[in-house]
């Protein structure tokens, strides 16, 4: 869910980290209303609206239409809705959540025919009230809400830390590189040509912690 204080901007990501890779064709993909016949729906996850004097919507509440990215070796998904409302300080199209609403996010457990739902990559169903025993849908289904406000975060990120910092002599050459930004970052924009070393040969970027907002380049030292 966002990881700011409630009620939420308009323009939030809502983002699941789960503990392993997970199968991504049972998350990834589009959700979209029934009567919607220009798009399929594909992602089991299910995002759903209800006024804001109601603290959980009920499955016969309006589906949020948009879109599940899979991201952080598909360990992380993130929806963001199909409602352009503006333009970022990048230039860059803004997606908002309706204002004024609580929302509803419900990621199912699969049922035993193992179709329904969210699996791992073995085909485990999702534990979602974890207490390590795949009891499927809809037991193990996971559902949280949050309100919605009506601002839009337009702020942009910056950087308040690296490390090794700038200009230190003598860095191992195993040594990881860390960049801590100011806010929680979207970890399917942690790729390149986002992020670049100049003279490292070889490597790799993965998010180190999603809500610490740090991410680590891990130098390859055989190159």
């Amino acid at each position: 869910s966002p990881r700011t204080t409630p009620p939420y901007a308009r323009n939030a990501v809502i983002q699941i980290t789960f503990s392993e890779a997970i199968d991504p064709t049972t998350v990834a993909g589009a959700i979209s209303k029934p009567e919607n016949t220009q798009k399929k729906d594909v992602s089991k996850i299910r995002v759903r609206e209800c006024a804001n004097t109601e603290t959980s919507c009920p499955d016969t509440a309006t589906l949020v239409e948009g879109n599940v990215k899979i991201s952080n070796q598909y360990q992380t998904i993130e929806f963001l809705t199909s409602v352009l409302c503006g333009k970022n300080s990048c230039g860059n199209d803004v997606f908002c959540l309706p204002k004024e609403k609580t929302i509803t996010v419900r990621a199912p457990s699969t049922t035993p025919n193992g179709l329904s739902g969210i699996v791992d990559l073995s085909g485990n169903a999702l534990d979602g009230n974890k207490n390590s025993t795949a009891d499927g849908s809809p037991t193990d289904d996971k559902t949280w809400s949050f309100p919605i406000g009506t601002s839009v975060d337009l702020t942009p990120p910056t950087i308040e830390e690296t490390a090794p910092v700038n200009k230190t002599p003598g860095v191992l050459l195993d040594e990881p590189l860390r960049i801590t930004f100011s806010k929680s970052l979207m970890p399917s924009t942690f790729q390149v040509p986002a992020i670049r070393l100049e003279s490292l040969v070889g490597g790799t970027l993965q998010a180190e912690n999603l809500w610490r907002q740090i991410k680590t380049l891990q130098p390859n030292t055989n190159t």
